[in-house]
């Protein structure tokens, strides 16, 4: 069966915890994370990055940049709310948006296809990945066909956890629990520094 999909990096938070600043400008390893993914998961047919503020700053990806729909920087269920907005207008063709944020270098390079199998083999709408035991539900393959439900849910009822959406809804995980965990986030300038040393790296 073919599968048609969009994927969405999501750059849309404040990174309080990091200072401030874009996560995925973090040089690591001669490259940006923004840049790594992009290579990474070119095969994607069409790839755009969440992102608000001044969008220029990332023009030179040669991704559309789209700003969250709702205000205030709301959290990531709003990023993928605005994804999911986005690849219904514009391509309402797809079956699928996969979803990964821009502050995870370790990323599995099969990690789409995986989630894609399993939507697949377990007829779910929602997708998601847990490692060690923790789930990390900003990671995720989104069926178009909850949009609505979706909508609803951000727009009218007020959720912004993505686990109080996506759990009612049976999502499925996927686990791995390879080390060093593949879903590690660099959140605070000491988990930069920590990585970096890791790869033997300085700075």
């Amino acid at each position: 069966m073919n599968v048609s999909y969009s994927l969405c990096l999501l750059a849309g938070g404040q990174a309080r915890r990091m200072g401030g600043g874009d996560k995925g400008e973090i040089d690591v390893g001669g490259k940006t994370l923004i840049t790594s993914l992009i290579e990474r998961y070119a095969p994607a047919p069409y790839m755009m990055l969440n992102a608000n503020g001044d969008a220029s700053r990332f023009s030179h990806y040669g991704l559309d940049i789209i700003a969250d729909i709702l205000p205030d920087y709301q959290g990531p269920l709003a990023g993928i709310y605005t994804a999911l907005s986005h690849i219904k207008t514009h391509r309402p063709q797809d079956d699928y948006v996969a979803i990964l944020p821009t502050d995870a270098p370790l990323l599995p390079d099969t990690l789409i296809q995986d989630m894609i199998t399993a939507a697949q083999s377990h007829d779910a709408p929602l997708v998601s990945v847990k490692s060690h035991g923790r789930r990390h539900p900003v990671i995720g393959l989104w069926s178009l066909s909850v949009f609505e439900a979706l909508e609803k849910a951000v727009c009218e009822e007020g959720v912004r956890k993505i686990d109080a959406f996506t759990t009612p809804l049976g999502c499925h995980y996927i686990s791995y629990d390879d080390d060093p965990d593949p879903f590690l986030n660099l959140n605070r300038p000491d988990d930069v520094t920590a990585y970096r040393n890791a790869r033997g790296e300085e700075g």
